[in-house]
């Protein structure tokens, strides 16, 4: 019968201080942790040597770039207006007439993380690509509820 893993619990501030120190997200290894409903809940980095883990929530960290299967969940629901800016790729779209409101209770997608700590978001849900607004990974509670893997 093998050992359970002892759980340690690590700050987010903690975590991205040795994710720097190792030279980013690429070169650490974790595991998600998935809840009944296979949203992950938590991710799980091996400690060298013992047979324990650090666990680390999911809304903050690791939402790593370019890499969608890091990400805690893929769409969300406004609980409050949100503006969205009509976005071509790479700029914003012209004239300023490209704003749309989103009213509360608009399902979005997360198409796009950045190592800035942001998410790219689109209210088309169909698509994979082009953001049309950037929201800060640590306002997404205080802006959405209801997250999950589908629309």
């Amino acid at each position: 019968m093998t050992e359970e893993k002892k759980i340690i619990g690590a700050s987010i501030e903690k975590m991205r201080a040795e994710l720097d120190a190792k030279g980013g997200a690429q070169n650490f290894k974790c595991e998600p942790v998935y809840d009944g409903h296979r949203q992950i809940i938590a991710w799980e980095f091996p400690v060298e040597g013992q047979n324990a883990v650090v666990r680390v929530g999911p809304l903050m960290f690791p939402w790593f770039p370019h890499q969608p299967t890091t990400w805690p969940h893929r769409y969300m629901t406004t609980k409050a207006p949100i503006t969205l800016r009509k976005w071509n790729q790479k700029h914003p779209v012209e004239p300023n007439t490209a704003v749309v409101e989103l009213p509360i209770g608009t399902r979005v997608k997360i198409v796009m993380a950045s190592r800035f700590g942001d998410v790219g978001i689109t209210d088309a849900l169909n698509t994979d690509h082009g953001y049309h607004a950037r929201i800060d990974i640590d306002k997404i509670t205080d802006l959405f509820e209801n997250f999950g893997m589908e629309a």
